[in-house]
């Protein structure tokens, strides 16, 4: 263990998109490493370990979004609010039931509500922490890990982790740039009040832009059909198939 590295202190100022992209290629990779490790441990039966391990990829790969803000912020003080969530459990898993959502047969507004709701974000948080300790719940009862977490439940959670993953290219230091431009002037429109629809407009021009320059973005057709419910996203992000089938967060029990 370098000892040293550990007296380091953690940088909490403004970052150039440069040094941004760097960071989100680097959590990509690590977020599959996460994945890799969270499989291994699912094949040997390790499945409440496999669980944790998948839930951090997942909190691992929100750390993107909040990257991107982060490449927009133009003072110490905006700076400082996006270290806060990057350090902040609830700001880094709050996707966690978009994929379950959109698999219920739900749309894109529910997808977006779901990263809002408090009780969803509360409850991946309880299961990461009964899937690592031991507990004593209501009435007195115990409760473990390994009684806990069953199979279907961890492969259910690897298959979330790999759909939330990235599989985009690599990011580059002119798309954090082009989407940073973008994210200032869409934050001073609604600062000064613009209506919706300008808001839109000026999201529109920033992935029209970020396309014409060869980078992934949303294209007015396809968000017109996500805005009206238009497109099926049942299994969205899925590229291969999870270890196993099972429902959400199934566990043996009621403590649940």
């Amino acid at each position: 263990m370098n000892l040293s590295d550990l007296r380091r202190g953690s940088f909490r100022g403004v970052l150039s998109p440069a040094q941004c992209a760097e960071g989100i290629n680097l959590v990509r990779e690590n977020a599959q490493r996460l994945i890799e490790d969270a499989r291994v441990l699912f094949l040997a039966g390790r499945y409440p370990s496999a669980a944790q391990q998948a839930i951090l990829a997942i909190e691992e790969s929100g750390k993107e979004a909040i990257l991107r803000l982060l490449a927009a912020a133009e003072t110490r003080e905006q700076a400082r609010a996006c270290w806060r969530d990057f350090c902040d459990h609830s700001k880094k898993n709050i996707r966690w039931a978009a994929t379950m959502i959109a698999d219920l047969g739900h749309g894109f507004r529910e997808m977006l509500a779901s990263t809002q709701d408090e009780q969803l974000i509360k409850a991946i948080e309880r299961f990461k922490q009964l899937a690592i300790y031991v507990d004593c719940l209501d009435q007195g009862t115990w409760t473990a890990p390994v009684q806990f977490v069953e199979r279907d439940a961890a492969a259910d959670l690897i298959d979330r982790a790999q759909r939330l993953s990235s599989t985009l290219p690599p990011a580059t230091e002119r798309e954090i740039e082009i989407a940073a431009r973008h994210t200032r002037l869409l934050d001073r429109a609604e600062a000064a009040g613009a209506p919706q629809e300008e808001r839109q407009r000026i999201y529109m021009r920033g992935q029209a832009e970020l396309c014409e320059n060869g980078f992934p973005g949303v294209t007015g057709a396809t968000l017109e059909l996500l805005l009206a419910n238009a497109l099926d996203l049942k299994g969205i992000g899925r590229t291969q198939r999870a270890p196993a089938a099972g429902p959400p967060l199934r566990n043996r029990g009621t403590h649940g």
